[in-house]
């Protein structure tokens, strides 16, 4: 992705990084498991030295911990060896990185230096005793409002920012549960197909009208919480009956869901209908028949 300044946290992987390091920390885990989940959820990063992003994976993870008070020796020792060798320098220049840039950066690794050269003060975690529930189930179909740009609600918004976009309904999404579980036994997530249309009429729909409709998508997996399923006026329809066989042959890779939980991105993000020209449609399936039981 390449940096677009000389900070620690000065690119996308970065602040990436420090999301998801902020949800692992919430599992009751140590901290040697917890780096093995971040290197699943940022493979490339995490173990292929030529990858643009692989200095910077070990530094944020190096100062995240030790900020958090999670003593990580081994992290802490491969940064160190990072910041010594200039291999982080040579990356960012080799990226683009002007001079004045560089100094600016190496200033800051060395402080990154000094830090991690100090004892980690230990601090107690706040962890999760439970897994977080799972407030959709396989099979379930579920309906959203939508604008009249194809947009769900955005549940980042406060009912009093809500109320301030102005936002109004246009009519009506759908989407259709295809896997959820949990990620690292706690982490709740959702794959889903959503169709891509608005409805021709903009009534509430039924079940029978949806398994109707034409063009279904299969979106990236998501997180969503009680709170975002309520703000986004999310509604279980009814509980379709997946033909795993068929659902294998339509959509052979699922999404496996770890980047998802891990950085918790929310399936509002995915929840809007295409609003392009119907030949740029990129439907898997035309119909809900091909992957139900006839």
């Amino acid at each position: 992705m390449g940096s677009w300044g000389a900070g620690l946290y000065s690119n996308d992987i970065a602040l990436d990084l420090k999301s998801a390091v902020a949800a692992i920390v919430k599992l009751p885990f140590e901290s040697e498991q917890l780096i093995k989940m971040l290197a699943e959820a940022f493979p490339e990063e995490a173990s292929n030295e030529a990858n643009e992003d692989y200095t910077t994976f070990w530094l944020v993870l190096a100062d995240q911990f030790h900020k958090r008070g999670i003593d990580c020796p081994d992290v802490f020792s491969r940064s160190l060896k990072i910041i010594d060798s200039h291999s982080d320098l040579q990356m960012q220049e080799s990226l683009g990185m002007d001079a004045k840039e560089l100094k600016k950066r190496e200033k800051n690794l060395q402080k990154l230096k000094s830090k991690l050269c100090q004892p980690v003060v230990e601090k107690k975690r706040n962890t999760l005793k439970k897994p977080q529930p799972l407030i959709m189930t396989k099979g379930d179909l579920i309906i959203f409002p939508v604008s009249a740009e194809g947009d769900a609600i955005n549940p980042y918004f406060t009912e009093t920012e809500f109320q301030e976009v102005n936002w109004s309904q246009s009519n009506w999404g759908a989407a259709v549960i295809m896997d959820c579980g949990h990620v690292f036994e706690y982490l709740a997530y959702y794959c889903f197909i959503v169709q891509m249309r608005c409805l021709e009429e903009n009534s509430k729909p039924d079940l029978d009208r949806l398994q109707n409709s034409v063009g279904w998508r299969l979106a990236p997996a998501g997180t969503c919480s009680r709170t975002h399923f309520q703000r986004m006026q999310i509604e279980v329809l009814a509980n379709i009956k997946l033909d795993e066989q068929k659902c294998q042959r339509r959509f052979p890779v699922i999404p496996n869901g770890i980047k998802a939980a891990v950085n918790d991105i929310s399936i509002s993000n995915e929840l809007h209908v295409y609003a392009g020209p119907w030949w740029k449609d990129p439907a898997q399936i035309k119909s809900l028949s091909e992957i139900t039981f006839e």
